[in-house]
């Protein structure tokens, strides 16, 4: 099996795991306040995340930048807490969360930036010495990622079809239950990681 294919499922299997609990969360939050209609700036969020934590990832692997681990565990529930925050002031101002799209998409890539540091100590033992296949496992890694998100926001939208059009639950009320909940999550998240 090619190193490609075997870091493409790695990033995938990550998304998927009990490890990636707080990622869940995220794109729960990125997610909950738009339409299955609005699929093309779920796409666009999920990929300014993608390029924030890639980017990070590699200077990372590459020992470019370093950071104390458990500040950034710390500081990945606090990303969760400031996203669903937003969200929900858009929701309950009764304003179109459209109107703050573009601060949306950099929160979403600065909390990339956050995220891809913590992707970092789960592969940097797997790279190891650096060998010159290094930009191919990252770029693999992210792609398997970028995957494994889109299979969560289609698990996310079979929920939402499930609730909006079968239990006939109004989308305002799943947006805004589905962000509390995360909001709830990630304070208890907080508390569990503070370094």
């Amino acid at each position: 099996m090619s190193e490609f294919w075997i870091f493409l499922q790695l990033g995938f299997k990550h998304i998927f795991s009990f490890q990636a609990y707080d990622h869940l969360l995220f794109v729960l939050v990125l997610t909950a306040p738009f339409q299955i209609k609005e699929w093309k700036l779920i796409l666009v969020l999920l990929t300014a995340f993608t390029v924030g934590h890639s980017l990070t990832l590699a200077l990372s692997v590459l020992n470019i930048i370093s950071f104390n681990s458990a500040w950034i565990e710390f500081f990945i529930p606090i990303t969760i807490f400031i996203s669903a925050l937003w969200v929900l002031f858009f929701l309950t101002s009764k304003r179109e969360l459209k109107t703050g799209l573009w601060v949306q998409y950099a929160m979403t890539l600065l909390f990339g930036t956050i995220h891809g540091m913590g992707f970092s100590n789960n592969l940097k033992p797997l790279l190891g010495g650096g060998s010159c296949s290094l930009l191919s496992s990252l770029f693999s890694f992210n792609l398997g990622v970028e995957f494994g998100q889109i299979g969560i926001v289609l698990c996310i939208a079979s929920l939402l079809i499930f609730t909006t059009s079968i239990l006939k639950l109004q989308h305002k009320w799943w947006s805004f239950g589905v962000t509390s909940i995360c909001l709830l999550l990630s304070i208890q998240l907080i508390f569990q990681t503070i370094p």
